[in-house]
């Protein structure tokens, strides 16, 4: 879920995600609900709406959901908190977790919940901090937990601190970076502190099995299309790609990936056809895979991210 469209309600919104979701469920598929939400606008840690607007949505949906017995719904995550610091992310976690279940009876206990890194999702320095009691308090409130990385930058400095990382991320990985893959996971590792969320993971992974996940999201554009065109377009290197590979899967066997935008229509074109792994036809219902070339003409579109969690796939 993202921001409402015009005229539109959080009534009929929620209508039409339980309709989904019905429909989901009468085919046997399982569902992780997100919603795209600020938990924070000033960059100062203060208590603001955004979280509490994210439990609350959240916790109707999840009522309606548990009362109509729709057993596909496994999971939530909330997407782009614009927290400042990894001590925001760890305390909002615990606050959300703990929140919905006070208003679900408990529902997150067993099942699902995804919380990003902090600003735009890439940022976990620090994330060890919380130590072993962080990890014990999630399991206490949730069946899964899993953090997630999106390879976005900071938003402007007067809404998040994160903002004072921006010029060293577009010289490493932005759009027009032209660094080797050694030096993009350095930059990864120690400015973003990916090595803190590698350590800490890595020393608790057999004390909390189901709580020391890590779900790829994707790039800005919500799959891996932008970041096909990284790394001195038009050459098309693909660095940031593969660092972001070789990083979280190859190393340390994130597997997981988010599906954002499966479905697109067969007759879209350009950015409307890249991101899709899925096309639809609009008359028939028929649904095959996009076997369109990917924006930078290396793969098909459904190859270069339904492959994602194959530790041997080259991009």
């Amino acid at each position: 879920m993202a921001d409402l469209p015009h005229g539109t309600t959080k009534g009929q919104r929620d209508n039409e995600v339980i309709k989904l979701l019905r429909e989901l469920n009468r085919r046997g598929i399982n569902v992780y609900l997100w919603k795209r939400q600020w938990f924070q606008r000033s960059g100062r840690y203060i208590h603001q709406a955004g979280a509490d607007e994210f439990i609350a949505d959240m916790s109707e949906l999840i009522n309606r959901a548990r009362r109509e017995g729709l057993a596909g719904l496994r999971g939530i995550s909330v997407i782009e908190t614009n927290l400042n610091n990894c001590w925001e992310l760890r305390e909002r976690a615990l606050y959300v977790a703990t929140r919905i279940n006070i208003n679900t009876n408990g529902w997150l206990k067993a099942h699902t919940l995804m919380m990003p890194g902090a600003g735009m999702g890439p940022y976990f320095k620090g994330i060890h901090n919380g130590g072993r009691a962080w990890l014990a308090a999630l399991e206490a409130e949730t069946r899964h937990f899993a953090l997630v990385y999106k390879h976005m930058k900071s938003q402007e400095g007067g809404v998040c601190q994160l903002e004072r990382f921006n010029k060293r991320w577009d010289y490493y990985v932005g759009y027009r970076a032209e660094t080797s893959v050694e030096r993009q996971i350095e930059f990864l590792r120690t400015d973003m502190g990916l090595a803190d969320l590698e350590r800490y993971f890595r020393s608790h992974r057999s004390g909390f099995p189901r709580h020391t996940h890590v779900v790829f999201w994707g790039d800005i554009g919500d799959g891996v299309f932008s970041l096909s065109a990284l790394d001195g377009e038009p050459q098309f290197n693909h660095n940031t790609l593969e660092a972001l590979h070789r990083l979280l899967v190859r190393e340390n066997h994130w597997h997981g990936y988010f599906f954002d935008f499966p479905f697109g229509s067969r007759s879209a074109t350009g950015t409307d056809l890249w991101p899709y792994q899925i096309l639809v036809n609009r008359r028939s219902g028929l649904r095959t895979r996009n076997t369109a070339l990917n924006r930078s003409k290396t793969h098909t579109v459904w190859g270069e991210w339904h492959n994602w969690a194959g530790e041997g796939f080259v991009y």
